[in-house]
């Protein structure tokens, strides 16, 4: 049982589990919670514990750049779920400093607040910069690429500045993509799956 289409390729490809063996569960946002707000700041949101040497050297490179002007860069660290909620609502962008990761899943809540998001997929989220990427609005970084995060950044400043209906239509797409399918009702069907195919197992 795995929680990401990348872990199930790796135990099926890789590993050469029979697919009768595997499932997929699908993680659940709470979507009453994490959606899009009614107003956006010109504002970046991150985590910094995540890796957080490379949080650190790219907020130290971001702030030397004068197109990062009249945009601010908002820590996400211990808060509450409700307080995550908000200042994603608030913000535009998600840096993702999350590598490696099982699933990604605060850069699903992320999309799924309206936010763009440029960084690390930490593999378990690549699916999510799949579906991103769709919408124009996701930009995958290599792991330890830090001038890829703050070139990333830029080119979306340039999106916001120059086409923002565009972008803001695009963002709400998004959102309403993830919301659909990464929610508490694809959750439970997938648990119910997973129990019913290894029903026997559980015996």
């Amino acid at each position: 049982i795995c929680v990401s289409r990348h872990d199930y390729n790796l135990l099926s490809a890789g590993l050469g589990l029979p697919d009768a063996k595997l499932s997929l569960i699908i993680n659940g946002i709470e979507s009453t919670l994490f959606k899009p707000g009614i107003h956006k700041k010109r504002q970046i949101a991150f985590m910094p514990r995540k890796n957080s040497r490379d949080s650190l050297i790219v907020q130290n490179m971001l702030s030397t750049k004068s197109w990062m002007n009249g945009w601010s860069l908002m820590p996400i660290d211990r808060c509450s779920q409700e307080s995550v909620a908000s200042i994603l609502q608030d913000s535009l962008l998600f840096l993702s400093f999350g590598h490696p990761e099982g699933f990604g899943l605060p850069v699903a809540e992320a999309l799924a607040c309206g936010c763009a998001v440029v960084g690390y997929s930490g593999l378990g989220g690549r699916e999510l910069f799949t579906l991103g990427k769709k919408y124009f609005i996701v930009k995958e970084v290599a792991f330890g690429d830090w001038v890829g995060f703050v070139q990333a950044t830029h080119e979306f400043i340039q999106d916001f500045d120059s086409r923002q209906s565009w972008l803001f239509s695009m963002l709400r797409s998004c959102s309403e993509s993830i919301r659909s399918q990464y929610n508490e009702s694809t959750m439970q069907e997938s648990v119910d799956l997973a129990l019913c195919k290894h029903e026997t197992s559980f015996s």
